[in-house]
């Protein structure tokens, strides 16, 4: 059977609540608490919000605002005038000078997500150290003039000169053993440290007042109609296609793009997933919102009538939808069909009951009722 996810839950709550505006979304993220280290107590309350060893092991994404929903969750994409602005360039040495970057800092004050403190990082310059030899191992090959990067000490330097460089495929190479790396070298490099600076605003509003340009409005193609919601489609895509999960725009208003379901296909339970997250999130069960909690779902089902009901009209759409592609029926056929066969727990035939609980699918189609044989009178209006 479908479990809640707590990667679906920006996904879950457009399912759930169309029609909603940005702030609207944002609000919503705010009232969902749940965490992927969370662990649970077997008898925890549902709004438990779980135990870990680490101070802040709640899921924060959720939580950064109308800025963060539109960068990290509804992803839109960046104005092209933005994107030439947002390229490095290059001080008087020849080391890059990042853009300025604005993060989001999630607040939970009261146990209760509030508006987070934005902070603008702005890098003034490189102060450089006197030119020095480094060996380094790599996988790729290095150049004069690009940045070398040490992955234990994390030192960065410029290339000034290449003295060795040394091919570690070849059979007579006397460094790295163990097959890890592609090229041995000996730099000579120019350490450098980057010298920042940071400003902070308690507010969007106060900090897009003085940094107009990065604005969501500036920032963002806000007219886009559609996407990817993440980080539900994370997950999965990289895999096995995608992405699965879809949003799209009307007047400002944003609703789950019924494309999806298309994406999700039938095999599998994403759409279940889905499903059992909304729950969840209608209940405010946070407990099923933990890496392990997934392990109690059946609880939730047992004791909420209304949450067996809708995890039972889940499948039954999915099924009866692969149904109706396998038997080639038409939209008359099938509307008849569902007709027929209501979903209602209480007036399930008991082995369809258990298949539909189960997600079994061939067994759904062996106790339904044989849509060849149905006939025009047996319609029931």
């Amino acid at each position: 059977m479908g479990s809640p996810n707590y990667d679906l839950v920006p996904a879950a709550i457009l399912y759930s609540n169309p029609g909603v505006s940005l702030n609207e979304f944002n609000y919503l993220l705010n009232e969902v608490r749940c965490s992927g280290i969370w662990s649970c107590r077997k008898n925890a309350p549902w709004n438990s919000t779980g135990r870990s060893k680490y101070p802040n092991g709640e899921e924060t994404m959720f939580h950064r605002g109308v800025y963060g929903l539109a960068r990290d969750i509804l992803g839109f994409p960046l104005k092209e005038d933005f994107k030439n602005y947002a390229k490095p360039v290059l001080d008087l040495q020849g080391i890059p000078l990042h853009p300025v970057y604005v993060h989001d800092v999630p607040l939970l004050k009261k146990g209760k997500w509030v508006e987070p403190r934005i902070e603008v990082h702005f890098h003034r310059s490189n102060r450089c150290g006197k030119i020095e030899e480094v060996d380094d191992y790599s996988a790729e090959k290095h150049n004069v003039g690009e940045i070398w990067r040490d992955s234990d000490s994390f030192k960065e330097g410029l290339i000034m000169d290449i003295k060795v460089e040394e091919d570690l495929e070849k059979e007579d190479s006397e460094h790295d053993p163990n097959g890890q790396f592609k090229y041995f070298y000996k730099l000579m490099v120019k350490p450098f440290k980057r010298i920042k600076e940071i400003k902070r605003f308690d507010s969007y509003s106060e900090f897009s007042h003085q940094f107009p340009r990065f604005s969501l409005e500036n920032m963002f193609d806000l007219n886009a109609k559609t996407g990817a919601i993440w980080p539900g489609n994370l997950r999965n895509s990289a895999f096995i296609g995608g992405p699965f999960y879809l949003w799209k725009q009307n007047e400002g208003k944003f609703y789950f793009d019924d494309i999806s379901m298309d994406q999700m296909g039938f095999k599998g339970s994403r759409f279940t997933d889905l499903i059992m997250t909304s729950e969840v999130i209608r209940q405010k069960a946070w407990k099923f919102l933990c890496y392990d909690g997934s392990r109690e779902v059946k609880y939730l089902e047992v004791k909420s009538t209304k949450t067996w009901e809708a995890h039972q009209k889940a499948v039954f759409d999915l099924w009866t939808s692969e149904l109706a592609a396998r038997e080639k029926m038409s939209n008359f056929d099938l509307m008849r069909f569902r007709l027929l066969n209501p979903q209602k727990p209480s007036k399930l035939n008991p082995k369809l009951k258990k298949a539909m609980l189960n997600e079994q699918l061939e067994e759904i189609l062996r106790h339904c009722p044989d849509p060849k044989n149905f006939e025009k009178d047996d319609i029931p209006f």
